[in-house]
Formats: structure tokens, C-alpha cells, sequence
């Protein structure tokens, strides 16, 4: 499962936005409303934000909590919201449930979630943004939200699937006065991201998990041999991962009678491999990847 030092919810802060959010966070749902920054002539004033706060506490589940953004009062502006000195349009709002309804291949194993807004500022349905990239083999977030234009506000790193949202780590993008959070979802951390956050994209990968096996492997030609397989955090001195998936196996040189593996909850299995018409000096290379994601792990024995 994910590390204990990395679960959690954590406010980044530091950014220069214009767009603000609030937060509803439990073990079974997490809750994305949006606000943007308009101009302080506006003279309308739509709602008083209490009146819109009482509506965001109560979850949203409607049409059977499929993710669909809940659009009502969207377009409203609220002159007294508590993040800012100026107006804010409010976006609408949308929901994750763990126990609604989610697409088969959307809530796997190494997935990562995204909470987004439109252009506009109008809150988009979540979704799985390994799913949405994998035909490309995008892995940096800006390539990936150049492709659609949005902002992305709440993430859910998700190396393994979970039933309770805290076991996973969810992250959300803010200003210098943070989010505001509702129904007490209680904090884990903030981050000054401009400090620690590197900008080439490849922020989440330190929460996700690699396939390693051991060097020097070797295996007479036209001979088998059982490929030891463990899961490793990519993180500084690569501690090792525990957790259950199946991964898919990729062959590139020699032949793998079963193209999955099945690694146990300590992230470690065996991957059957047969040097079937190969000769000596050649490698055996298999790639291991997850449902959405290619390339978790590079599996390579010699052939002698």
C-alpha cells in the first residue's frame, strides 16, 4: 500500500491564481466546487456565501453519482467568499464516490485522478488522466493538460485502488490563502510548491512504484527461468513497495508463457521466461506495464 509518510491531504500553496476552491473531503467521497476571480465593478451579488455554503455541505450524489458536475447556481456571484478580496463566479461543483459509479478500467491500480475546471471556470467531470493519456504515453502533467485545456485543481494519487480515500494521498493546487474546506475535512500538510515542486511535470511519480529484478540474471539458451520480481517506491535509495496487483507482460526478446504476473502483498512474484530460439549473447527484454501506464519495470536476462 502507499507509504504512511505520504497519504493525506495537502494544500500546494504559493501560485498566483485567480481561481479558488473548496473541499469536501471523507473516506468515501471528495467533493470539488470551483470559484473564480471576476472584477471588483461588478456590482451584482447573486448569493450571500453562507446561503452557498450551506448548499455545498450536503454531498452531491445525483444522477446515481456518476461524476456528473452539479451545475446549480454555477454562474453565480458571491461578494463576501472568504479567499478572496474580490467577487468570485462560482464554477458548480462535482463528486468523487468511492461507491458510485466508475467506468471498469477507470479505478485501477497505478491510476491517478484529476479534479479539473474548463477555461471558463466551470468544474469538469473527474477523470482518470493515465486512462486519457495511455494511447499517447503522455507522462508529464503540463503535455497532458495542454491536450485539453483546463486547470487542474484536486489529485488523487492512486498507486493501488482503494476503498477509503485515506489510504490514498490527494493533493489541491492553491493560492497563497489556500481552499476552503467543508463538513470538517481536517488537513494533513501544505506545501509551498514553487519551493518543492519541480516544473517538468513528473511531480506524482514519487508516489508510484517501479518493477525491478535482480542484475545479472542469466539462462542457457532455449532454457526457462523464474525472473524475481519486486516492487520498489521511486524515491531516493528505491524502498521497497508492498502491495498486490497484476501486472501485464510485453515481450521484446524471448518468450513469457503467461503474460501476467500476479505480485503478492509485498509487491514481490516471479515471471516464467523461456529463451525459446534464442543463442548465446543475446538478451531476454520484457516490459511490465499496468492497465493505463507502460513501462513500470524492464525485465533483462543474458542469454549464455
Amino acid at each position: 500500500m502507499m507509504r504512511d509518510q505520504d497519504k493525506g491531504f495537502y494544500v500546494v500553496k504559493g501560485y498566483d491564481m485567480a481561481r479558488h476552491y473548496a473541499i469536501d473531503l471523507k473516506a468515501d467521497y471528495l467533493g470539488f466546487a470551483t470559484f473564480t476571480e471576476v472584477e471588483a465593478d461588478v456590482v451584482r451579488d447573486d448569493m450571500s456565501w453562507a446561503e452557498l455554503e450551506e448548499y455545498l455541505s450536503t454531498p452531491y450524489r445525483s444522477f446515481h453519482a456518476s461524476g456528473m458536475p452539479d451545475s446549480m447556481y454555477a454562474g453565480a456571484v458571491v461578494t463576501d467568499f472568504p479567499l478572496s478580496d474580490k467577487p468570485v463566479r462560482y464554477g458548480g461543483r462535482v463528486y468523487l464516490h468511492i461507491n458510485g459509479m466508475k467506468g471498469r478500467d477507470e479505478w485501477t491500480d497505478y491510476s491517478l485522478i484529476d479534479l479539473a475546471t474548463g477555461p471558463d471556470g466551470m468544474v469538469l467531470p473527474w477523470r482518470n488522466r493515465f486512462a486519457a493519456s495511455a494511447r499517447e504515453k503522455i507522462d508529464t502533467s503540463f503535455r497532458h493538460r495542454a491536450r485539453a485545456p483546463q486547470q487542474i485543481g484536486a489529485v488523487i494519487f492512486l498507486p493501488f485502488k482503494v476503498d477509503d480515500l485515506r489510504q490514498a494521498r490527494v493533493e489541491v493546487v492553491s493560492g497563497p490563502n489556500g481552499v476552503h474546506l467543508l463538513n470538517d475535512t481536517k488537513l494533513s500538510g501544505e506545501i509551498d510548491g514553487p519551493k518543492v515542486i519541480p516544473e517538468d511535470g513528473q511531480w506524482y511519480r514519487q508516489f508510484y512504484f517501479e518493477a525491478k529484478a535482480p542484475k545479472g540474471l542469466t539462462v542457457p539458451a532455449g532454457s526457462e527461468i523464474d525472473i524475481p520480481i519486486q516492487l520498489h517506491w521511486q524515491k531516493p535509495k528505491s524502498p521497497k513497495c508492498h502491495g498486490a496487483l497484476t501486472l501485464k507482460v510485453e515481450e521484446v526478446a524471448g518468450y513469457a508463457p503467461i503474460k501476467r504476473v500476479d505480485l503478492d502483498g509485498k509487491g514481490a512474484g516471479h515471471l516464467r521466461a523461456v529463451a525459446v530460439g534464442m543463442r548465446p549473447g543475446e538478451q531476454m527484454v520484457f516490459k511490465l506495464n499496468a492497465d493505463h501506464f507502460s513501462g513500470l519495470g524492464k525485465l533483462v536476462v543474458e542469454v549464455v
